[in-house]
């Protein structure tokens, strides 16, 4: 039965997870066996693979597929590369299920053709896509774009920018440590009031891929939210502005596309609950009333370097 040879890396030959990587090739052949090593008096390995990990992180892998009497500048070439939450054993046999992948394309366990019927013709290394992996998932994001809020009622919004800045402390865990913050002014006056929002969170999200490119985000937050107030005495022409800080909780859902690039773009929806609503009043009067429930939303663009 034809052998395909596998040379791994001394300090990768005895590792736990190299009979999962000699199991996926085997299991991946059409026919013949994978080993890493031939037998005394054994069959001689018709094909030869040749492993190397190109970093100490085992993220990413070259691997030199060819018939043994072949010149290596004949043989062909795949370039693999993983990302942290793969778990090590998959990655070895992702390395397996490629090898069996090369040697059933250039059907390298078939008899070689004798080189006076079969001219050897120049070949040029070729590299395959990556195995298929999870989208990388950065440890840091900072995502920025304008927003459209309530206000002090639905028929009054405020326009405003928001900024969110994301740390993952751990790729296997889809949780992350988030910072966000936003401003705002109202796009008109109500009862002759002008308003400004701002608002300073502190809470985890965590996000998830629900389709190939696009993840759907969810967020908690603890924070601060503000109100800040002033009126104009057209006949005194004196303006005031008084400002109000209120404790509260937020809640916001965001889709990001596409999932796992650099640069995405981000669309969500936010709820503010403050600990209480506000009234507005000038001279003793009551003009207008912040209510303690906000709502808003958000566009723009997030970047994971």
């Amino acid at each position: 039965m034809p052998i395909v040879l596998v040379e791994l890396p001394a300090a990768d030959a005895s590792d736990v997870n190299a009979p999962a990587l000699i199991a996926a090739c085997t299991s991946g052949l059409r026919r013949g066996t994978c080993a890493t090593e031939e037998e005394p008096g054994g069959e001689s390995a018709t094909a030869v693979a040749i492993v190397a990990w190109l970093d100490a992180e085992h993220l990413h892998a070259r691997i030199d597929v060819g018939r043994r009497a072949e010149q290596r500048g004949g043989w062909q070439v795949r370039e693999l590369t993983f990302h942290e939450q793969d778990a090590l054993v998959e990655r070895f046999r992702s390395v397996g299920l490629a090898i069996a992948g090369v040697v059933g394309e250039a059907t390298l366990l078939e008899p070689a053709q004798p080189a006076a019927h079969a001219p050897l013709a120049p070949r040029t290394a070729e590299r395959g896509p990556p195995v298929p992996a999870a989208e990388r998932v950065r440890a840091f994001r900072a995502a920025l774009g304008p927003a459209l809020e309530s206000g002090l009622s639905v028929q009054q919004p405020a326009l405003g920018a928001w900024l969110d800045l994301g740390w993952r402390p751990s790729a296997a865990v889809p949780l992350e440590f988030t910072v966000t913050g936003a401003h705002a002014l109202s796009l008109s006056e109500s009862a002759g009031l002008a308003s400004r929002f701002s608002s300073l969170g502190l809470g985890l999200s965590a996000t998830f891929r629900v389709a190939p490119q696009l993840g759907l985000r969810g967020s908690l937050f603890a924070g601060l939210g503000a109100l800040d107030a002033s009126a104009h005495d057209r006949a005194t022409g004196v303006r005031a502005s008084e400002a109000r800080w209120l404790f509260g909780g937020f809640g916001r859902v965001q889709a990001v596309w596409p999932w796992g690039h650099r640069v995405s773009g981000v669309l969500g929806l936010e709820i503010i609950r403050l600990s209480g609503a506000t009234e507005l009043a000038v001279h003793d009067q009551v003009r207008a009333l912040s209510p303690a429930f906000r709502a808003g939303i958000q566009a723009g663009l997030e970047w994971q370097p």
